[in-house]
């Protein structure tokens, strides 16, 4: 194996290492480091950035209901649907089960509103598993902007989870994205 062989099996290997084997999106590895190194920029440069935390309603029920072959399809599709939405630079990942996260470049609270409207507007469509039967999902999610207070991965994390835990509590057509 020659050196270039070498270098490029390690980047696949590491490329494996940080995807979701299901969806084909990143992992919570890729998330992780994504979002550590998003900060250390903003507090580098002052620069905002956001971060949303999502969960899926009614996911068990399509486990429950379907099995978990339709689970996996809703994952999938959910994460197709996700990734048309998100521009090239910011990070989608599943975070795990039916939890999903993403770090928006260059984007303020404004800008993480608007397209956590349309992750919302997308996942209200129904899903139409392999058998032809259309299944309903929805989304909540949570929204942390970048501010000087900020000094970890968590405080970022732990701030989009409090929004999102919030938007759970609340009836999904009440759901409060602003």
């Amino acid at each position: 194996m020659t050196a270039l062989q070498a270098r490029r099996r390690a980047m696949d290997l590491q490329n494996l290492a940080m995807t979701d084997h299901l969806t084909g999106i990143g992992n919570r590895a890729r998330f992780d480091r994504a979002l550590t190194a998003e900060l250390k920029h903003s507090m580098r440069t002052g620069e905002v950035f956001t971060l949303l935390t999502m969960d899926l309603d009614g996911f068990k029920d399509v486990n429950d209901t379907h099995g978990h072959q339709a689970g996996d399809e809703v994952l999938y599709e959910v994460a197709r649907r996700l990734s048309a939405l998100v521009r090239e630079g910011d990070v989608l990942a599943r975070l795990g089960g039916d939890e999903f996260g993403i770090v928006v470049r260059h984007g303020n609270r404004a800008a993480a509103a608007s397209l956590a409207q349309r992750i919302v507007a997308s996942l209200r469509q129904p899903v139409k598993l392999s058998g032809g039967e259309p299944v309903a999902v929805g989304v909540s999610v949570g929204i942390a902007e970048y501010s000087d207070d900020v000094a970890m991965p968590a405080t970022m994390l732990a701030r989009a989870d409090q929004e999102l835990y919030q938007a759970k509590q609340q009836a999904p057509s009440r759901r409060r994205l602003a």
